[in-house]
């Protein structure tokens, strides 16, 4: 929410500042605050409304701002290192060893991040018993339908089934996958090779 002193009609560099930025007599803060006006109020859509946009088109830059908000509601600081710190603890808390993760920003794009295949089947396997499991299931690409998996297993039995994310770096690509209706996870990874997972 942005608000304007009152009689500031300066820049907005002067808005959320005590009135006497703009020449008016310092007044006391609770006072000030009281005679603000509203500008504007912009409020963010729900994570369930974020997350179809964040996994199905692998849009880094939401990962990236997820991660420094995740730090900013669960540590008071909206820092990559402070929403790392929440990642991390949340991934050892459903048993994720730490040995097998390291994360060093919100995208996966760093040469620092790490993630076993047993971490990400260990995640995939708590999202599949977790109460958000249909929102997550339903944030992913489908087979052969849209994401970055709009072009795969068309003309398959998997083409409408498969809910699935993609991941590459350089030359190593992975293809994680949870099923809802059937007892089913799996994960691929291939390193070091110009072929998709």
């Amino acid at each position: 929410m942005i608000r304007r002193a009152p009689g500031c009609r300066r820049s907005p560099r002067c808005w959320p500042i005590a009135a006497s930025c703009c020449g008016a007599a310092p007044c006391e803060p609770d006072a000030l605050v009281a005679e603000q006006q509203q500008l504007f109020l912009l409020s963010s859509p729900t994570l369930g409304e974020i997350t179809p946009k964040f996994l199905k088109p692998s849009q880094n830059q939401i990962g990236e701002i997820l991660l420094h908000t995740l730090g900013l509601e669960r540590a008071g600081v909206g820092s990559a290192d402070s929403g790392r710190r929440v990642v991390e603890r949340q991934l050892f808390a459903w048993g994720v060893d730490s040995a097998g993760v390291v994360v060093r920003d919100g995208s996966g794009l760093s040469r620092h991040d790490y993630v076993t295949p047993e971490a990400i089947v260990k995640v995939l396997d708590v999202m599949r018993h977790h109460p958000d499991a249909a929102l997550f299931y339903n944030a992913l690409p489908v087979a052969g339908v849209d994401g970055t998996i709009a072009n795969r297993m068309r003309d398959t039995p998997a083409q409408g089934n498969v809910h699935a994310k993609t991941g590459t770096v350089d030359r190593s690509h992975a293809l994680s996958s949870i099923a809802l209706c059937h007892v089913q996870v799996f994960q691929r990874t291939i390193g070091n090779s110009r072929w998709s997972a």
